[in-house]
């Protein structure tokens, strides 16, 4: 095993995800990259909020990077300690694309419970992967 791709939203909800990829990656000799996907909409409703144009989408993603920086300096005192990278498209897509594009040997998810009406509203990112996944899945409760 050589990559394990760890998915991330940067913020505390997702640091057990980050902490058990580092964990198992110092265990076996791998390397981790930390991915965060920005949605279009989430692009789209950012920069009509704040009135801005198709420029603040480098800034939003090197604002992410940031944080993901920050995430690994909590977890691991060291915002070094994995790859970082952000990228834009649909959150579960995105990550299949770059699992399968990386060749990653293990993709670390967060998972949490929710109600099945909020799987009906909402779908489910997680389960898309869990489903069509190019390699096993380390499935984290946050």
């Amino acid at each position: 095993m050589t990559l394990i791709l760890a998915a991330s939203d940067a913020t505390e909800h997702s640091d057990p995800v980050v902490t058990a990829a580092l964990d198992l990656a110092e265990k076996i000799g791998a390397e981790v990259t930390v991915i965060h996907v920005l949605t279009e909409q989430r692009l789209e409703d950012l920069r009509r909020s704040l009135g801005t144009d198709e420029a603040y989408t480098d800034a939003v993603v090197t604002l992410m990077a940031d944080a993901l920086g920050d995430q690994l300096r909590r977890v691991a005192d060291d915002p070094d300690a994995a790859r970082k990278l952000v990228l834009e498209g649909p959150v579960g897509l995105t990550i299949l694309e770059e699992a399968a594009s990386r060749k990653a040997d293990l993709l670390a998810l967060g998972l949490r419970n929710r109600s099945r009406v909020g799987k009906f509203l909402m779908g489910s990112d997680v389960q898309q992967i869990l489903l069509t996944t190019p390699c096993p899945v380390l499935g984290v409760p946050v």
